[in-house]
């Protein structure tokens, strides 16, 4: 739920203020709650969250987008498992697996693309969350070692 310790929105700050800040390279601080693991999540792997579809859900529109990744990575995983389990079998028959294994991959990752696509709000949200999330942790490391050399 919003409101929530260690959940902040994901949108912290609007696309044109995070933009300002980094231009102009002013200095950030972080008070209030660490950030939640989702959120760290989230600054590291941007776009490319990867959220299991057991996840608990907390409103955020980037959930959806996390749901795909997993949803993707897992179809590829399997379907490359599956084809080396195959061609491990049957040998005689690799020249037939491998067809079929980039035919399918081929159709899996035009799927991708085209979720991403229908995603595309989610995209930009989670590339900008990445971007704001990664300014706001960079200085607040950059805050704890400046306090560290002053202290010591």
């Amino acid at each position: 739920p919003a409101g929530c310790r260690g959940e902040y929105q994901y949108r912290l700050w609007c696309t044109f203020e995070a933009s300002v800040v980094r231009l102009r390279e002013l200095p950030v601080s972080i008070c209030g709650y660490e950030l939640s693991k989702r959120q760290l999540s989230l600054a590291m792997f941007g776009s490319m969250l990867v959220l299991p579809p057991w996840a608990a859900n907390y409103g955020s529109e980037v959930e959806v987008l996390g749901k795909v990744n997993f949803f993707q990575l897992s179809a590829s995983s399997v379907h490359l498992w599956t084809t080396c389990v195959l061609l491990y079998v049957t040998p005689a028959q690799s020249t037939v697996i491998i067809v079929e294994y980039v035919i399918l991959n081929f159709f899996l990752i035009s799927v991708y693309i085209f979720a991403r696509f229908i995603l595309a709000d989610q995209v930009m949200l989670a590339r900008n969350a990445k971007r704001v999330l990664s300014i706001m942790l960079r200085a607040a490391a950059a805050r704890r070692r400046h306090a560290d050399c002053s202290s010591a």
